[in-house]
């Protein structure tokens, strides 16, 4: 009785593992297909759509990252990058710094605003 109880036990944890390591395989693959499969009317949104400005690399490389890059990177780079740029920050240092820092603070709001649409978070 108690060796049955034993091999009950190991098969349980063996096909929990087991699906455990298929639904993260699911996942995985389920998440590299996003980009490559949309819906027709996700593609028909997206054509009658337009956006403030197109979606470039250069949006990344403004506020220092990669397209790879996280959710929560993405957010701290762009709060670095404002609390460094902000014009209020460069307020005493004449108008032409202030000039800059409001340009770079646009663009830098321009491109998070674009990276969130983009990836929807």
């Amino acid at each position: 009785m108690i060796n049955t109880i034993g091999i009950i036990i190991v098969m349980f944890i063996i096909g929990f593992y087991l699906v455990d390591k298929f639904l993260y395989f699911v996942e995985k693959n389920r998440n590299n297909s996003d980009n490559t499969k949309r819906s027709s009317y996700d593609q028909f949104k997206q054509k009658n759509q337009p956006s403030a400005e197109p979606m470039s690399p250069d949006h990344y490389s403004i506020l220092g990252l990669l397209p790879t890059a996280t959710p929560e990177e993405v957010h701290s780079a762009y709060k670095l990058l404002i609390r460094q740029y902000h014009p209020d920050k460069v307020a005493t240092l004449g108008k032409e710094l202030q000039e800059l820092a409001e340009r770079k603070s646009k663009e830098i709001n321009v491109a998070y605003q674009n990276i969130c649409k983009d990836r929807r978070f």
